[in-house]
């Protein structure tokens, strides 16, 4: 374990049955992952620090949606197999497993019309817009479903085309 606090110090007196030291384990962590609800994760998850994957394992998932982003809450436990691990880091779950279906698109690519998800896919005229299921958000991606791979989507002036789609 790792000295997190020092209660006592040089020179200090102490009583009977007080603590001197706070040690806590470091070698296995929670990471805390928000996801679209009613998401499945199969199979083998990862998280992502500084190009390293660590093994994660899906250990709970709230039954809650987390009132600030409409999003579920997955609890994994991840191995701090080389201790570059810290409580409070941001990083990214990984989740691996069946063949994923779906796109992965820029975040920016999104939009709601009409409180349904859309992207604009370019077609021979400009941009129509297609509507589609978010299956995984991670930052700045998204897995989508309802486009085909190769489709190009507008990733720049969607708020334009977005107020054109909703009069």
């Amino acid at each position: 374990g790792v000295m997190v606090e020092q209660k006592a110090v040089l020179g200090s007196s102490v009583g009977l049955g007080s603590p001197l030291f706070k040690v806590q384990d470091f070698s296995r962590l929670w990471a805390y992952a928000y996801a679209e609800p009613g998401l499945r994760v199969e199979g083998r998850s990862y998280l992502e620090y500084e190009g390293k994957l660590y093994p994660a394992v899906l250990e709970w998932v709230s039954p809650r949606l987390d009132p600030a982003t409409g999003k579920q809450v997955l609890r994994f436990v991840v191995e701090n197999t080389d201790g570059k691990l810290k409580e409070g880091l941001k990083a990214q779950i990984i989740l691996r497993g069946k063949e994923q279906k779906g796109v992965w698109l820029p975040a920016s690519a999104l939009q709601k019309v009409r409180g349904e998800h859309v992207v604009f896919v370019r077609v021979q005229d400009g941009f129509e817009v297609r509507k589609v299921r978010v299956i995984l958000s991670s930052g700045e991606k998204v897995l989508v479903e309802g486009i085909s791979d190769g489709e190009e989507v507008a990733v720049s002036g969607v708020i334009f085309l977005r107020a054109q789609a909703e009069k």
